[in-house]
Parts: structure tokens; sequence; C-alpha cells
């Protein structure tokens, strides 16, 4: 049955006292509208049990996600707790530092700065929360299981716990995981980290590249990893790098300029690889190369290499292959890696002693030898090595950094394959939408009314994307979720609600999950259903319909409401973090494109750089995504096709016709586009066709290309899919 709203209800009770006092009615009116609103916790449910749960969650093969997956995904950023003391208010030592306590929460806050030492005996399990900036002069602190975080606004300093400028020593039991910035206190010191401790660099918009600029170092080693280092962002080392029975994991691009030592231990590199000098095996170790590695020579000795399928190593000089010290150099089972080498030196001809998999060796020289010796050219022997070959013609396409080698036909032979899906938490409920916090994503659902009687109603589930494992299903039967954006700890929907009409939902996540108070704070926005939701700088833009829609302004920590911007029809909003483009008005498809960088949030959706018609869009119930890059608009027209837009000028740059068109997705290269019955893949510059996957039994209507590499898709009635491009 259809629900009367509740505000329509009240105003009618309203008018019988209308007549008794103005102020009173306006004074209700007043309350009415500007009071905190919170969803019915009645109306809502959360469900734990992950082993139920995850029955939902099933995946074409029985194999774990790729290795590259699960090292690009990151963790959730934490809280400070309310029980947590402010650091300058914790008992102070006799050099201007503090002393902590076992057991104990610490917080610098953000905008504030604290310049000191770190003290404290057996200060055993304590947590400092960075937000603003911690400079640590001194380390004294002599406990185990010691965490600092550093938070997307914080900045820390470390110091060594002796004041030894050429070197900052991280300490065993000592964690930092840090979205924000962490440099040494002393410029162009190098960095140790102990055997039991561990440096993580998280991605976040706050945070930069990681450069480390010593003046000598231990070891003449810059960088010295004895214990756990992963960083999600650019690093650049100013000399010599060293593993020394430690882990270190690139997920994004390495710069080292002078050599790299892997001596014990592992190395992962899963972006793009410079070593300005040579890699070097002193002992047994392991390095797996993921994409691209460019060094100037570069010797196995007793070291074990993985090797990729499309991974290239190019060496420019020498590559030394070294059998007797039990060398092991693997390459894929399937997809060639190819190796590099202006020349080439191997000690034994018989490849099969040392190699393995499907690699293509390149070398213009390859003699029998290694650094001290070498003679006459050779040929090798890849007999008994299942696929490895010597100067094939293996071709692997250019990307990004990574120059490819040999030519690359068109990409006619790529294909959609499908990985997994969630099937909907009831078989009304049809997918919305998806986002990502880490290893997490939080996939959104609100009732299909065609299949169903009611027009509320709504629920989001958290999976964890490395586990394969569905942790919580969090149902609101009074407030459907059309849109979902994570933003520092919070999660924000745009949506409906059955009482209040377009609402902005924030619910707070604990660790990354839904708390079991239920609490959802919701704020009414312009027009009668949320659409879209968008972060830009310390802005939430939504947009929302339908003839009264516009698009409003928030601040994210409270959720209040600071501006708004009247747009009929006002559908989607994007930001590629220069500018600022709004869609509304289905008929004419107005665009408007804004200047992101304004400061004022008056400002900022105030007058606009540009605006044109992309022309009409059929039907107006659909998502119809827009998005930007720095040259591009991208807009989704339903049954009137993909346009593409200067972003400049508005002038229209190229069509694709296609039905259906309701979301995008870019990366460097492609554009996925969700197109009613399937899944679209097309070059990012001209839309030329790539590859497509179709299945009619739901309607793909939100497409979003995950850090992990794969493509997750919101299927309507036919529920959540995730799909890999190969």
């Amino acid at each position: 049955m259809k629900r009367i709203n509740l505000q329509s209800r009240i105003n009618l009770l309203g008018i019988a006292l209308i007549f008794a006092t103005i102020s009173c009615t306006d004074f209700r009116e007043e309350a009415w509208n500007n009071r905190e609103k919170y969803a019915d916790t009645a109306s809502i449910t959360l469900q734990t049990d992950v082993a139920t749960l995850t029955k939902r969650l099933t995946f074409a093969d029985n194999e774990t996600v790729s290795a590259f997956a699960l090292k690009r995904v990151t963790v959730s950023v934490p809280s400070i707790p309310n029980e947590a003391v402010q650091l300058s208010n914790a008992p102070t030592n006799y050099n201007n530092g503090v002393i902590l306590s076992k057991g104990g929460s610490y917080y610098v806050s953000e905008g504030e700065v604290f310049t000191g030492s770190i003290s404290g005996n057996s200060a055993d399990k304590v947590t400092i929360y960075v937000a603003g900036t911690l400079e640590v002069t001194a380390w004294w602190l002599s406990g185990n299981n010691v965490t600092i975080q550093i938070l997307p606004t914080g900045s820390l300093k470390y110091a060594s716990d002796f004041n030894n400028q050429a070197i900052a020593l991280i300490k065993d039991g000592v964690t930092i995981n840090s979205w924000g910035a962490f440099t040494t206190y002393y410029k162009g010191s190098g960095i140790r980290i102990a055997p039991n401790a561990v440096l993580n660099l998280y991605s976040s918009e706050q945070a930069e590249s990681f450069y480390v600029n010593p003046q000598g170092g231990m070891w003449d080693s810059s960088f010295w990893v004895e214990g756990c280092f992963q960083s999600d962002r650019p690093v650049v080392i100013d000399g010599n790098m060293l593993v020394d029975g430690g882990k270190a994991v690139f997920n994004s691009d390495l710069t080292v300029s002078k050599e790299l030592y892997v001596q014990g231990g592992s190395v992962e590199l899963y972006g793009c690889t410079t070593i300005e000098q040579d890699l070097k095996f002193p002992s047994t170790g392991d390095l797996y190369v993921a994409d691209y590695l460019n060094v100037r020579n570069m010797e196995t000795n007793r070291g074990s290499i993985v090797i990729s399928d499309g991974a290239l190593i190019q060496v420019v000089e020498n590559l030394f292959l070294t059998a007797g010290g039990g060398t092991k150099i693997s390459g894929p089972k399937k997809n060639y890696a190819v190796i590099e080498a202006e020349s080439m030196f191997s000690e034994t001809i018989w490849l099969s002693q040392f190699m393995t998999g499907c690699i293509d060796l390149h070398s213009a020289e390859i003699r029998q030898g290694n650094r001290w010796w070498y003679s006459d050219p050779i040929v090798l022997d890849a007999s008994n090595t299942n696929g490895v070959i010597v100067n094939g013609n293996t071709s692997i396409k250019a990307n990004g950094c990574n120059p490819g080698t040999g030519s690359v036909e068109e990409s006619g032979n790529l294909s959609l394959v499908e990985v997994a899906r969630l099937s909907p938490p009831a078989d009304y409920y049809s997918a919305t939408s998806v986002a990502f916090n880490g290893n997490l994503a939080y996939v959104s659902w609100h009732i299909n009314p065609r299949n169903y009687l009611e027009d509320f109603g709504g629920a989001i589930d958290v999976i964890n994307i490395t586990d394969r494992k569905v942790l919580q299903s969090r149902v609101n039967t009074d407030v459907k979720y059309n849109h979902t954006y994570f933003y520092h700890g919070w999660l924000f929907t745009a949506g409906g609600d059955y009482h209040w009409g377009a609402i902005l939902s924030k619910i707070h996540l604990q660790h990354g999950m839904f708390a079991d108070n239920k609490e959802e704070q919701l704020v009414t926005l312009t027009g009668s259903s949320g659409n879209c939701v968008e972060v830009v700088g310390n802005t939430l833009i939504t947009a929302s319909g339908a003839e009264d829609g516009g698009f409003d302004l928030l601040l994210p920590n409270s959720a209040k409401k600071q501006f708004s911007v009247s747009a009929p029809e006002a559908k989607y909003v994007y930001s590629n973090g220069e500018k600022v483009v709004t869609l509304n008005n289905m008929n004419l498809g107005t665009i408007n494109v804004y200047d992101a960088r304004n400061g004022w949030q008056e400002d900022m959706l105030g007058t606009p750089r540009l605006t044109f018609n992309a022309g009409s869009i059929a039907p107006v119930d659909g998502k119809n995504v827009i998005m930007c890059n720095e040259k591009y608009i991208y807009v989704c027209m339903g049954e009137n096709g993909l346009r593409s837009f200067d972003i400049n000028t508005g002038k229209e740059v190229a069509y694709y016709d296609i039905k259906q068109v309701n979301g995008i997705d870019l990366d460097g290269d492609y554009i996925y586009v969700a197109n009613g019955y399937g899944i679209t893949v097309l070059k990012n510059a001209d839309l030329a066709y790539v590859s497509s996957f179709v299945d009619n039994t739901g309607s793909a209507n939100y497409v979003k290309k995950g850090e992990d590499g794969f493509i997750y898709v919101a299927y309507g009635i036919a529920g959540f899919r995730i799909f890999k491009f190969e």
C-alpha cells in the first residue's frame, strides 16, 4: 500500500492551529524543519552472521583473488577513540617530552603541533593518533606493541631513539600506519626499520610521494628494511636500499637512485620501478615483479625471482644469470613476461637448471660467463623449462611508464570475464552502487517498486574483497539507498526516506563496520529523491530530483547543509579535482562546469565557467552518470547513447550509439559503460569499441573500476557482479 508522507500529516494537523497563534505555528514549523533527524532504529536490522551472508556471494572459480589485486587494497582509516588523551596533556619528562602509560591512547588534534620526546617504561599496547603535526625529537619508549596512526590530516616527523641524525630507527615493536605525511625529524636522515617494526604508507587524497633523502647512513643504505614495509604511494629513495631479512611491498612506483640489495627477505614490486644502478642478491632473497622494472645491471646470484604475466624487466646494460648459487627464476604459467638486456651472461647454457615458466629472454649478445669472466657467444638451451624462449616475438602492450615491447595488435581479443556475483538481500531489491574503503566494499540496494508494492526500503552490504566474505548486511525498511560514498570513516548515501523525501544518510563506521547501535543521521535535501553524493575538497555536494530538485552543499563532519542551488531534475555531480561538472534538466541535458578550487562553499557552485546542453536524455529515471577527466566530459544519455564533450568548450568530441547507457567509470585507457543488459568497454579518447559482456537477466546501472583492477557492477535485480578485463 502507498504510505502517506509523515510531513504532510503533521502539516495537516498544523492547519487546525493556525488561528490560535501565528507565532506558535511558525515556531513549530521551524523546529520541524531544522531539528536533527535520525532514522527509526525500529526499521533497521543488522545481520552479522558471516557464514550465512557469504552464501549470497559466489565466485566463478575456487581460486583466490590474484596476488596483484590483494596487494593493491588498503585498510580503513581509524577514528580517534573517545577515551584518548591529548598528547600535550600527558605527564611530561625532563626533556620537554611526554611519558606514556601502558595501554594508553593519545592523540594530536587537527591543526595542533606537538614537538618533543616520547618516553615510557614497558608502555605496551600504546596507540598515538596524529591528526595534526607530531615532531618526535627522541624516542625513549621501551615497550612493545606501540602503534602510531597518522590520519589523512596528520604529519609525523620521526627521530631515532638516540638522536642519530644519519638514520631514523623505527624500533622493534613499533608500527606506523600513515594516511598522512611521514618524514624524518632530521632533514636528510636515512630510515631503518627494525626486524619487528612495521611501516605502512597508505594512499589518501592528502598523501604525497614518500621521499627518503639521506646524508650517509648505516651500511651506506638510505633505506634499510629488516622488518615490514608497505607503500601504496610512490616511493623515491635517494641512495641505496637494503632489504635484510625483511619484507618490502611497493604497490605504486619506486625509484632508487643507487643500488638495491636483497639480502634475505623479499621485495614485491607492483608498480613501475626504476633502479638507477644495480640490483643484487648478496644472499638468498625473493623478488616479485608484477609490472615494469628498469635497472642498469642485474645479478641474480642466489635470489628467487617471480615474474607476473605481462611484466617487463628491462636491463639497460648487463644481466648476469648465476646458476651455481641456487638461482630460481619463475615466469607465469600462461601469457608471457619479457626480460630484455643489452648483454646477457649465463654461467650455463642449460636454462632448465634455474629458469621455468613463460619467459621470453631478449638480448643481442648472449655469452657464457658472469660478472668476473666470460667467453664466446653461446646459444641458451630452453628445453625442459615449460615455456622459456630466447629472442622470441612476445609483445607487451605499453601502459603508463611501461614502454612495452614488440608490436601489439589492437585490443579486439580483450574480453570481460565474470569473477563473482552477489545475490540481492531479497528478491525485490536492486543493486544501485558501490563504494570502497581499502579492502572493504559497500554495496547499496533499494527496493524495486516494479517488483514490490512498497516504494521505500534499502540495504547496504559490507564485503571483504580480500577474504571473499560478506561481513554485514544492514537493512532499513524506511530508506532507499541510491548512491554511496565513503569519506574519512563515514558512509554517505543519497536516497529517499519514507518520512522526509530526498535525504542524505550519514552512518559512522567503526573500523569500517556498522556499529550495533544502528544510528543513522538523515539530512533533508532539495527535491524528492537523492540521486548522487560527491566529495569535493572538504565539501559534500548532492544532486536531487525531480522538478523541484537541486544541488546541496554540506559540511562532511556535521552533515549540515550550507547552501543550495536550485536545478530542476538534478541528476549527477562529479569532480576531477580541478573542475566540478553537474547534470540536470533531462529534456535539455544541461551541463554546468565549475572551478573546484573555489575555496568558499557559496562560490563552488556559484557562477559556472561553462554551460551547454548535451541533448535530450531518456528515460529520466535512469542512473545517468556523468564523469570527466582533464580533457573530456562523458554523459550517459540513456536511450540516446554515450557522448563526450570538450571540458573547456562544450564541443561534442565523440558519440557511441548504444542504448540504455546508465553508468560509466574511467581509467587512463578505457571507459567502462553500464548499458542496461550488459557492460561495454570503449577506448577513452575516441569511444572506439574494445569489448563487451551481455546478460539480459538484469539491468546494469552503475559501474566502478576498483583499485585492485577488477570492475564492479550494480546489475539491478540480478544483483552485484565483479568482472576482470583481460
